[in-house]
């Protein structure tokens, strides 16, 4: 599991990633717990599907935020294509001309459907910021030696049409293959050919320059893309699922509430309820008037009667829907023993209130999943 602090620095939230071939949920849990991962980005092979049910033990929020599909070209077949627009002009991006890269980014992808959007955890204006570093990521600061084996590098190449830039490539290269890491087409230039010319262009660059495969990844709905990597001998070589687990164990926008409690056997008859009355009670004040409306929870180990508890509260989401409180419990050990995730009422509370204080949270019973 590996700490992405350019995606913690975007979203304001410790972003951790993990590549994994199979669901295991006790070494999972017990890493996003040791490095209190707010959200982690987890990708696991399409074969891997039925095991993500799996992922419901965690006792955290998670959703499946798309799959991508993985393609490969063998460049050892032959030159590519000649391009359809024999004007389109590919050259390398420089460090001055980085703005312009930026513009045409934040064009091309202001709506793209990454997994970014699939979380409603996530600013879309920072997701799209996301994709504009990344492509910026990849400009060389000066000229570097050519690709070649054992090589490895990065670069972007701006398109330009009758002297308007309209598309850019971003490449990534190590070893014998190229990845084809993110490629657009200016809205006012589709339909010409434009985005199909970049595969074969940059396809032919790095076949002369002695690399033997190329690569590419985009979203299974990305039906458009993969049509055009196809005509070019692209052919499918796996697939990806994204799965983000918003466990949300660092971020509070409102200062963090220590506790310390004690359960009583009546009050663990029904856990769901204790644990949301101990939840309102503590973090009354913090709530604003603003009643808990659901809990959900999940025991790592037992609660016993009359043991000492401690924990904290936070409020990683006040301002959008629905609004969160979670609450992480630790037994006498100091290991973690219960994580609870409460949504609150979106309004402070008007009328009706005592009433309302007299019913409580609303129970869910244990199983959690966003």
């Amino acid at each position: 599991m590996e700490h992405s602090i350019l995606e913690s620095r975007r979203f304001g939230l410790r972003v951790f990633r993990h590549v994994a071939e199979d669901v295991d949920t006790v070494a999972l849990r017990d890493a996003i717990l040791a490095n209190d991962v707010d959200l982690l980005v987890l990708r696991l092979p399409a074969s891997a599907w039925h095991r993500l049910p799996a992922l419901g033990e965690l006792g955290m929020p998670h959703l499946v935020a798309d799959t991508l599909v993985d393609y490969e070209a063998d460049l050892g077949l032959g030159p590519a294509a000649a391009p359809r627009n024999p004007g389109l002009e590919l050259r390398e991006c420089g460090p001055a001309e980085r703005p312009l890269l930026a513009e045409l980014v934040d064009e091309i992808f202001d709506d793209y459907s990454g997994h970014y959007l699939a979380n409603p955890l996530l600013d879309a204006d920072a997701a799209l910021a996301g994709y504009r570093e990344w492509a910026l990521g990849h400009v060389r600061e000066k000229a570097a030696p050519g690709t070649g084996a054992n090589a490895e590098g990065h670069t972007v190449f701006l398109a330009r049409l009758a002297g308007e830039a309209v598309a850019f490539a971003c490449c990534a290269w190590q070893g014998d293959a190229v990845e084809a890491v993110l490629y657009g087409v200016r809205r006012s230039a589709t339909g010409r050919g434009i985005y199909g010319d970049l595969i074969r262009i940059t396809k032919e660059h790095f076949r002369r320059q002695g690399l033997a495969r190329m690569r590419m990844a985009t979203q299974l709905q990305n039906d458009a893309s993969q049509r055009g990597w196809a005509r070019e001998g692209f052919l499918p070589r796996g697939a990806r699922v994204t799965v983000h687990v918003n466990a949300l164990l660092r971020a509070s926008a409102l200062p963090a509430l220590p506790l310390e409690h004690r359960f009583g056997a009546a009050e663990l008859e029904n856990p769901s309820q204790a644990l949301g009355w101990l939840l309102a009670r503590k973090a009354r004040e913090a709530l604003r008037g603003r009643r808990v409306r659901s809990v959900r929870f999940r025991e790592l180990r037992p609660l016993r009667a009359g043991r000492r508890c401690s924990g904290r509260i936070s409020f990683p989401v006040v301002e959008a829907q629905p609004q969160v409180a979670v609450m992480q419990l630790r037994d006498e050990n100091d290991a973690p023993c219960t994580l609870v995730y409460a949504e609150l009422e979106a309004q402070p509370r008007v009328e009706g209130a005592a009433l309302a204080e007299r019913r409580g949270p609303t129970a869910r019973g244990p199983e959690l999943r966003a």
